[in-house]
């Protein structure tokens, strides 16, 4: 069995990988940066999403929604939903 690896990881807190899409992993770092990218292919893109909270949990669903909880803010919530469906499908095209 091959081992993959993926560099370039400040603080890593959490990850997931999908359960629909081989390869696709999702990693969240305590600076609130969050990277989501096809760990298969060493020349793929990262999807990176911002957050200036420390991110704690992440979680893939069965339908190419990524869950991600931030530590708690007064302005702002701390789960927030993101649709990959797009990211998913246009990467395992190139």
């Amino acid at each position: 069995m091959k081992a993959y690896t993926r560099k370039g990881f400040d603080g890593l807190k959490c990850i997931d990988y999908s359960p629909n899409t081989v390869g696709l992993v999702a990693v969240g770092q305590s600076d609130g940066l969050i990277k989501v990218f096809d760990i298969l292919s060493s020349n793929s893109s990262a999807l990176d999403i911002q957050l200036n909270r420390s991110c704690n949990a992440i979680s893939f669903n069965s339908q190419g929604l990524l869950a991600a909880g931030f530590e708690k803010s007064r302005q702002e919530n701390g789960l927030h939903i993101y649709n990959i469906n797009h990211y998913s499908t246009a990467n395992n095209q190139e």
